[in-house]
């Protein structure tokens, strides 16, 4: 479309299957990251994991690479190379997920031979690669000294770094990065993403309101995964309050916060182990997600999975000798569930619980039940639970057609098993809880997310029967100008 517009816009590109590797999965609405060449003359853009090049108008498209969730890709000066980001594809096109600290990795693609080099580790952040005029230099974004900040790398002719990269910046804390045409002012959002665990009671009758939410944490930090200790006594998290996500603990109501984990790379999701004497999460210590156990004081670290899988989510037996988790070994997202004998035994090798291949979403955060029967799960906008042992799952909510109808997104069990609580979000994101019997029927609605300065953005919360904790997050930006000087 033209930049003033005043003309309906051209479709150029209308989901192509030519070259793709695998059929099209619901989720995936078409084309993206498209754009243009120097001249003019082409457009790249991204469909799945696979990258094309075509004439403007969108003909003669042609499979230039295949890769993990390519995104944000750009030409280099002379038209020859395509710089983009391999992986963390929500850090840029997710809502919730946005700016999250997945790794990643810059690559450089060659249009002339198709070979692809790597210029960084896939351990931590790494976005938003731009072209300096010269050709021989790339900027782009990395969390690797702390905050979010620009490196510049200087190329080879044969595209590999000539030497580690240079830090341009300290402590920007930068989203994304554009250039102007003549390389000599970079453009920049940051972007600010807070969010505080907040409780409400569980209304026994009627529907409760986010106004009756009271604070359980502040401060400037953004937390994802909660859990509740057994007796209600402990809260366990992940927190970037420090800079990079760790894991910390909270006596309830009112106790000190204390810090269990202290490592560069992110962990995450911690849950609780009935017995009180251990905390399972997951980490990016070695550049994909890992599950780990430690002792509730923060000791005796241990790393459960090291396959190049991503596993994710971990949620503890009723004994405490098996741990629930989402993996992507298979090539799909599935539950795994792994086991041990008992605390002084070694872990078992995982098995896989579900096997969904057809799903568009999922499965997701697998809970099991306290009498240890269930894992209930979130797939495809229902709520399901399966046995521990496998079998057929059931559907106890389903998101329905409806458009107005909030989606389930992740479910919590009450300390009875009768009752399968979740969280939903209607098309517009906003959150509300809800409850359905593990004997089927009618969900009923708990509580509304009905103050708009009080938003639940993302899916996990944790419960100890009495009460709901949940986050309450904000999220604002702005775009800052800065000169590039002369080197």
């Amino acid at each position: 479309i033209p930049a003033l517009g005043g003309v309906p816009p051209q479709r150029v590109v209308d989901r192509p299957n030519s070259g793709v590797t695998e059929p099209f999965e619901p989720s995936v609405s078409g084309a993206g990251s498209a754009t243009w060449s120097p001249d003019g003359s082409h457009i790249a853009y991204t469909v799945s994991d696979t990258i094309f090049v075509a004439s403007s108008d969108g003909s003669g498209p042609r499979e230039v690479a295949i890769d993990f969730e390519p995104h944000s890709l750009r030409w280099s000066p002379d038209g020859s190379r395509l710089a983009f980001v391999s992986g963390n594809e929500l850090y840029v096109l997710g809502t919730a997920s946005l700016a999250n600290g997945a790794p990643s990795a810059i690559r450089v693609l060659s249009l002339t031979d198709g070979s692809l080099v790597t210029l960084t580790d896939q351990e931590r952040v790494y976005q938003s690669p731009l072209w300096l005029p010269s050709g021989d230099r790339l900027l782009y974004l990395s969390n690797e000294g702390g905050a979010r900040d620009v490196y510049e790398v200087q190329l080879s002719p044969s595209n590999a770094p000539t030497g580690p990269p240079t830090r341009l910046t300290t402590n920007l804390g930068a989203l994304t990065i554009s250039l102007s045409g003549d390389g000599r002012q970079l453009t920049y959002s940051v972007f600010r993403h807070d969010a505080n665990i907040w409780s409400i009671p569980i209304p026994p009758q009627g529907t409760g309101s986010v106004f009756e939410a009271k604070a359980v944490t502040v401060g400037t930090q953004a937390i994802e995964g909660i859990g509740v200790s057994t007796d209600g006594q402990w809260l366990v998290f992940d927190s970037n309050r420090g800079g990079n996500s760790d894991i910390y603990r909270l006596a309830l109501p009112d106790g000190q916060l204390e810090q269990l984990t202290d490592h560069p790379a992110d962990d995450f999701s911690p849950s609780w182990s009935p017995d009180g004497e251990e905390i399972a999460f997951y980490s990016f210590r070695h550049g994909t997600r890992d599950l780990f156990v430690m002792t509730t004081e923060g000791a005796s670290e241990t790393r459960l999975t090291d396959d190049p899988g991503r596993e994710s989510q971990p949620d503890w037996s009723p004994d405490g000798n098996s741990l629930a988790f989402r993996c992507d070994k298979t090539g799909n997202e599935e539950i795994w569930v792994m086991s041990r004998g008992d605390r002084s035994s070694s872990w078992g090798e995982p098995r896989q619980l579900t096997s969904d291949e057809l799903s568009s979403d999922g499965p997701h955060y697998p809970v099991w039940s306290p009498d240890g029967r269930w894992i209930a799960y979130r797939a495809d906008g229902t709520i399901r639970v399966i046995s521990p042992e496998g079998g057929i799952p059931l559907v106890l909510a389903d998101g329905g057609t409806n458009a107005l109808e909030p989606s389930p997104v992740y479910p919590e069990w009450s300390p009875d098993s009768r009752t399968v609580y979740f969280k939903a979000k209607d098309p517009k994101g906003v959150a509300s809880f809800w409850s359905v019997p593990l004997s089927g029927g009618e969900p009923r609605l708990l509580v509304r997310f009905d103050d708009p300065m009080r938003p639940s953005l993302r899916s996990e919360f944790t419960t100890d029967g009495e009460l709901f904790f949940f986050t309450i997050g904000t999220q604002e930006s702005d775009i800052w100008v800065m000169d590039l000087l002369p080197a």
